[in-house]
């Protein structure tokens, strides 16, 4: 995996930023991913999305969790890298974790995480293939 740093500050209305595009880029190595939590609704970016790595034989599966999954992923799946949307002092962000661990903050500087998103729930998302 190379690290993929965010291109959009998020400043909402004004923009919002591309941390979920950059967190995906990072997982699966490529440049084009598109930012599609764009400030439309959650699930027309998750479907999107899913639809961008449909092209190139992949899919995103969510899930989501009142309690911090970090111990649970780095106990039951310790090898795993996925996306992690949480909430820090910022607003609602997404970081790249493997295991237990944050591996990649796309941010222009280290985010502090404080809990689960804005919804009251961490999201983690895993990136499969298709075939």
């Amino acid at each position: 995996m190379t690290p993929r740093v965010c291109k959009i500050k998020h400043n909402p209305p004004k923009s919002y930023g591309d941390c979920v595009a950059a967190c995906v880029a990072t997982l699966i190595d490529r440049d084009d991913v598109p930012h599609t939590f764009d400030g439309r609704d959650a699930e027309s970016a998750w479907s999107d999305l899913r639809a961008y790595l449909n092209q190139h034989g992949m899919t995103l599966s969510v899930f989501a969790s009142e309690e911090d999954p970090r111990d649970h992923m780095g106990v039951n799946n310790p090898d795993t890298p996925y996306m992690l949307m949480c909430s820090t002092s910022e607003g609602n962000h997404a970081v790249v974790c493997v295991g237990s661990e944050v591996f990649h903050d796309p941010s222009w500087y280290k985010m502090i995480i404080r809990g689960g998103t804005d919804m009251g729930v961490w999201v983690v998302g895993v990136i499969t293939c298709l075939k």
